[in-house]
């Protein structure tokens, strides 16, 4: 099995895990808003964008419920990054964080924390916020600002 395989796996078994853990806890991605009791999945496309200049784009597989949000998926410019990315909306407050798995970011992760929404109705997200940058051994450390927004839809 392959490195990039066994990444996603951990990273899938990790939401998994992470769902499991928090089922008991209160809140959601729409603050103030009610979601119905049964969990519905999305496919999100997604774009953000580092310090408003260095975009990217990559697809989520959304679980919106009652209680916090969560989301996964993968970001590849290919010959350039890779990133597993893991997010979580609690009352109006995400966290995301991007792993990357290429070879010339190597231990590379971004947390970014931010404010934002998902709007049930229109079935889009929008974050803002802040990002901090934990190096590997080749690269160069940079903290900003993040802007991400997704549009959501029941079939991939």
């Amino acid at each position: 099995m392959n490195i990039i395989t066994k990444r996603i796996g951990i990273a899938a078994l990790t939401v998994v895990a992470a769902l499991g853990a928090v089922a008991v806890t209160q809140g959601t991605a729409e603050a103030g808003k009610k979601k119905p009791a049964t969990p519905q999945t999305f496919f999100c496309d997604m774009k953000g964008t580092w310090d408003g200049k260095d975009d990217f784009i990559f697809l989520a597989e959304y679980l919106a419920k009652d209680g916090p949000d969560y989301f996964a998926g993968k970001y590849v410019n290919p010959g350039q990054a890779e990133a597993d990315i893991i997010g979580r909306a609690n009352n109006g407050v995400w966290e995301i964080v991007f792993t990357y798995t290429d070879a010339g970011h190597k231990g590379m992760a971004k947390k970014a924390t931010g404010k934002g929404y998902r709007d049930g109705a229109k079935n889009e997200l929008s974050v803002e916020g802040n990002y901090k940058t934990f190096i590997g051994a080749n690269d160069i450390r940079k903290d900003g600002f993040f802007k991400l927004h997704g549009k959501c839809r029941k079939n991939r």
